[in-house]
């Protein structure tokens, strides 16, 4: 088997058909590929409505008691057929075609990291923007849903599990142990920017900082490319505290020492100049801040910037 498609779903009745049937539109009975849905124990009725979808050969439909998404993703790499994952959510869908434009990668079965591109549309799938994703570690795209990995390079790779923003270095570790990459470019994967999801809502301090958790294996692998990845790390944990500034949220003391400390022991105090001059000086006034503990400062600065 060539392909698994892991599907992670809770509570997402509303989107989870138009999920299911992205997948299997390309893909009736094909023993090529099998499609794993994976539910976190939903009480919505998403489950009921997975499980119209198992008579087809090459679905599975797995329900598990509720653990978050890493803990689900982890689950279904575990048991796993294919060659390749790619990974789905439940709430987002793959793009008409997306079978035909990856066969070809797939079937010469010699790269171990293949990426593809992706657009951001609304709930009623209007687009809203893209398309995003290029072959370049700094512009693949961090999130782990754009791209179809060899099972064996990410074999004992895991996402942190109990954290939200879980995924921020899975893609950044696959691309480091990857010795073969290529790229599709066409728009394959649709994801949806929904008020209700774990992006767009208000979350804490500490949901925020998942991303230090998925992150620090990626940072902690001695690869040729671990130079951009803490400075890719540090512009993801940077983006984070930008958010939480403009959703009004207050950076306590305390929560600024935790970035700090992260920072310190990574190395993550770089600049680099390839992405324009507000860029830079957006990084190189935080990175400042960071180092010298200049909370007050910090919060000055990110109120002149958005994201």
């Amino acid at each position: 088997m060539k392909l698994s498609i892991l599907l992670a779903a809770y509570n997402i009745r509303d989107y989870i058909d138009s999920a299911i049937f992205s997948v299997i539109h390309g893909i009736v009975n094909n023993p090529m590929v099998e499609l794993l849905i994976l539910d976190d124990e939903s009480d919505d009725g998403t489950w009921e409505c997975i499980q119209k979808w198992t008579c087809y050969e090459n679905v599975k439909a797995v329900r598990v008691n509720h653990s978050g998404l890493g803990a689900l993703r982890n689950h279904g790499l575990r048991i796993a057929r294919g060659e390749y994952i790619l990974f789905l959510d439940g709430d987002d869908y793959l793009k008409a075609g997306w079978f035909e434009a990856l066969k070809e990668s797939l079937s010469e079965g010699s790269h171990d990291l293949i990426i593809f591109q992706w657009r951001t549309v609304s709930d009623d799938g209007n687009q809203l923007s893209g398309p995003h994703g290029k072959c370049s570690i700094a512009d693949m795209t961090v999130a782990c849903w754009n791209k179809c990995y060899r099972k064996e390079v990410i074999r004992n790779q895991w996402f942190p599990e109990n954290v939200y923003f879980e995924d921020s270095g899975f893609s950044l570790l696959a691309w480091e142990k990857s010795k073969s990459r290529t790229f599709v470019g066409q728009v394959l994967y649709m994801h949806r920017n929904r008020l209700q999801g774990i992006s767009r809502r208000t979350n804490s301090f500490e949901e925020h900082m998942g991303v230090l958790s998925g992150l620090t294996e990626a940072l902690n692998y001695k690869g040729p490319d671990k130079t951009m990845i803490k400075i890719i790390a540090a512009d993801i944990v940077i983006k984070r505290l930008i958010v939480m500034n403009h959703s009004g949220q207050m950076i306590l003391r305390n929560e600024f020492e935790i970035v700090r400390e992260f920072f310190y022991k990574n190395g993550l105090f770089l600049i680099h100049l390839d992405r324009g001059p507000r860029h830079l000086i957006l990084q190189a006034l935080v990175s400042y801040c960071i180092c010298f503990n200049r909370i007050g400062a910090f919060r000055l600065v990110l109120r002149h910037f958005v994201i």
